[in-house]
C-alpha cells in the first residue's frame, strides 16, 4: 500500500537523466495540452468564442476582478474539454459495451456543455456590468 501519491514511480526511458517531479509534470501537461488541441476541433470553437469575449472585454475596459473571472471561466472550459477527451480515450481503451460507452461520453459531454454555459453566462455578466 502506498503511503502517499509522491511514491508512485514513473517509467523513465533507459539512459535518460532523472528529472525533478515538477518538471516531469510540466512536460506531461504540455504534451497533454498539445494532444488535446490536435485531437478535437471543438477547442477551436471555444478559442473563437474566447477571442471575441477577450476583445470585447479589452474594448470595454473590464476591471481586474472581471479579468480574473474571465480567465477562470476560460480555464474551466479548457480543463473540462481535456477531461472529456481523457474519458473518451479511456472508454476506447476499456472497450466498453455500446451502452456503457454512450453513457460515459454523454455524461462527459454534458459536463462540458454545463461549464460552457456557465462560463458564457459569467462572461456576459462581467461584460454587462462593465458596459453600464
Amino acid at each position: 500500500m502506498l503511503s502517499s501519491a509522491s511514491q508512485i514511480e514513473r517509467e523513465q526511458p533507459s539512459g535518460s537523466a532523472q528529472r525533478p517531479e515538477w518538471r516531469r509534470e510540466l512536460v506531461e501537461a504540455e504534451s497533454g495540452l498539445r494532444l488535446g488541441l490536435r485531437a478535437d476541433s471543438t477547442f477551436f470553437v471555444d478559442f473563437f468564442a474566447a477571442s471575441i469575449i477577450v476583445m470585447t472585454a479589452f474594448i470595454l475596459g473590464v476591471s481586474w476582478n472581471g479579468w480574473a473571472l474571465l480567465v477562470l471561466a476560460g480555464g474551466a472550459v479548457l480543463a473540462t474539454q481535456l477531461l472529456r477527451l481523457g474519458f473518451r480515450a479511456l472508454v476506447v481503451q476499456l472497450d466498453l459495451c455500446d451502452k456503457g460507452r454512450t453513457q460515459v461520453l454523454q455524461l462527459a459531454t454534458a459536463a462540458v456543455t454545463t461549464i460552457q454555459v456557465a462560463a458564457f453566462t459569467s462572461a456576459l455578466i462581467v461584460l454587462a456590468a462593465t458596459f453600464q
